[in-house]
């Protein structure tokens, strides 16, 4: 979100094919603080799909990830866990949200 509160969206591309998760997570976290250089931005939210377990004893399970994060500090990931049980039908699990670190907003030491 822009600091005039305009929408908008960034894509990643490594030039390599496929990109890994971790690879590609860097590439947008970069290209969200270079807005912030750039344009400023009030706040940014990267969403992927990830293997999760809510614990050691649990197997994973896909899940969706959103991490928000506030230029005034507030940061939050939110995972909503799901499985494919026939085509066209998800079912979802209990919708996760914990306090999380900064990665796009980071005070310069």
């Amino acid at each position: 979100m822009s600091a005039d509160g305009e929408v908008s969206y960034v894509a990643g591309d490594t030039g390599d094919e496929p990109a890994g998760a971790p690879m590609l997570l860097q590439v947008l976290e970069g290209a969200l603080r270079a807005m912030i250089q750039k344009d400023g931005l009030k706040a940014a939210g990267i969403c992927v799909n990830i293997r999760f377990a809510s614990s050691l004893e649990e197997p994973k399970t896909d899940a969706i990830q959103v991490f928000l994060e506030h230029r005034e500090g507030n940061v939050v990931n939110i995972l909503l866990p799901y499985k494919k049980i026939a085509p066209g039908q998800i079912s979802f699990g209990k919708l996760i949200a914990v306090r999380g670190e900064p990665k796009i907003f980071l005070i310069p030491q």
